[in-house]
């Protein structure tokens, strides 16, 4: 039987919910009121885009089907990406966050123990009777709020030996929840982990959207490289493959390069208005080196997906003898964080394989989500120059107008922007150009590992 959001109860909710392991306090009917939406808001969350509201917010799959991925029973997995002992749990709550809640569910979670879920806020019917996208942020924002206040009230009173009945409910869930764990932690220590993680279902199905038109092209140059094609999906743990995507740290593009790092494989200039991180393509190569610079420095794939976000400085915490693949889990896992990694770096491993999963299991989770052939607009090749010239003087040289050549050029701001011999200019295959230009890139250096490569 499959589950159907608006046509089950909370039974068959909770049944698929506890089969995936997680233990919940009490928990909102996640699939029991009728889809509603008003037309500005759905406008806002799904332009541009082939998804309905149903595939997007209303998930339908088998109970096992988390399961069956989570242990790759269809051996859609290479030996490379097979989830480390002591990580299961952390892969299976970010393989939820990716498949099952949208960005329209709020968890409540212990940061350290993931399996520790207390509630799952439900904003789906708020996101239908709001006026307009701003009211809904405004009043989901408030409720998050208050909710939080209520859940540390809860914390503090439990650890005074009090069980006020204003915070029943926040309170029941925290003893439901905390028998779980096999071994102790004071309420204080409980409160401190409480954290919030807005579920992501619909930004992935937009990003795997994105990603189709470029996978083919992607797959090429990560094997160029010599390195696998599956950790092209550190693409969308970064940014859903968004090529426009900007972090509060700074980090651009589908591949989220900080600014120091981006200069040490590719061109940013702001004098020149080159930036290359906003290329999905010279974005990829440049992503391929680091990973592959990375996998020379540490010695496994496994390191190197860490080290993409939070830098070999990072991993090299790790004493050596809990690096390897089956012991890694547990150093990332302990709740005692006994190297003093942060939290993205504990938890970026996790979030990359349960993306992997969810991309090569995508019939079970999306099965709205068809894969498409890539655009022909983005069947493109790339030369080098031979002399420097403007946007403009390179698009006349090249016999393409300068539209065409800023579409297929997103790295080259204007028709101003000025290009150096050697750079790279994307065209359409039929004009002459390659791929495998992105190939052959100057070598990477290996300068500044303790700073983070990517936001």
């Amino acid at each position: 039987m499959f589950l159907r959001g608006h046509q089950v109860g909370v039974a068959v909710a909770l049944l698929a919910l506890f089969e995936s392991g997680f233990t919940h306090g009490a928990i909102p009917p996640l699939w029991d009121a009728a889809v509603p939406s008003t037309a500005d808001l759905r406008e806002s969350l799904t332009q541009g885009s082939g998804l309905s509201d149903a595939d997007l917010f209303w998930p339908e799959f088998a109970p096992n089907h988390l399961q069956l991925a989570l242990e790759d029973r269809q051996e859609r997995l290479s030996p490379d990406f097979r989830v480390p002992p002591g990580l299961e749990a952390k892969v299976r709550f970010w393989l939820l966050i990716y498949t099952f809640y949208s960005s329209q569910n709020l968890i409540l979670y212990d940061d350290r123990h993931p399996e520790l879920v207390y509630e799952v806020m439900d904003f789906r019917a708020l996101a239908g009777a709001a006026r307009n996208a701003a009211a809904y942020e405004i009043l989901r924002e408030r409720a998050i709020e208050r909710r939080i206040k209520s859940y540390k009230k809860a914390f503090a009173a439990l650890g005074r030996g009090k069980r006020p009945r204003q915070y029943a409910a926040e309170i029941s869930n925290i003893l439901r929840a905390s028998r779980a764990l096999g071994h102790g932690h004071s309420f204080q220590q409980l409160a401190g982990g409480l954290r919030g993680q807005t579920g992501q279902r619909d930004q992935v199905l937009r990003g795997m959207e994105r990603f189709d038109q470029y996978s083919t092209a992607i797959a090429q140059i990560f094997e160029g490289h010599g390195i696998p094609s599956e950790l092209s999906r550190v693409s969308l743990v970064e940014s859903s493959f968004n090529p426009e995507a900007v972090s509060k740290a700074g980090a651009k593009g589908a591949w989220q390069f900080m600014l120091a790092t981006a200069k040490e494989f590719m061109t940013v200039d702001d004098d020149a208005g080159i930036d290359e991180r906003l290329s999905p393509l010279k974005g990829a190569a440049a992503a391929a080196r680091l990973l592959r610079r990375d996998h020379r420095i540490l010695g496994a794939w496994h390191l190197a997906v860490t080290a993409y976000n939070s830098g070999a400085g990072t991993v090299f915490k790790i004493p050596a003898r809990e690096r390897p693949f089956d012991r890694v889990g547990h150093a990332l896992m302990s709740c005692k964080n006994p190297y003093r990694i942060g939290y993205a770096g504990r938890n970026y491993h996790a979030e990359f394989l349960a993306m992997l999963i969810a991309d090569e299991y995508r019939g079970l989770f999306f099965p709205g989500l068809k894969k498409k052939t890539p655009d022909p607009a983005h069947r493109i090749g790339f030369v080098r120059l031979e002399r420097e010239g403007t946007a403009a003087d390179v698009a006349r040289r090249l016999q393409v107008s300068l539209e065409q050549l800023l579409a297929l050029n997103p790295d080259v701001l204007s028709g101003r922007s000025n290009m150096k011999a050697g750079f790279r200019v994307a065209l359409p295959a039929d004009k002459g150009g390659q791929l495998s230009v992105l190939f052959r890139a100057r070598p990477a250096a290996v300068s500044g590992l303790a700073s983070p490569p990517t936001g």
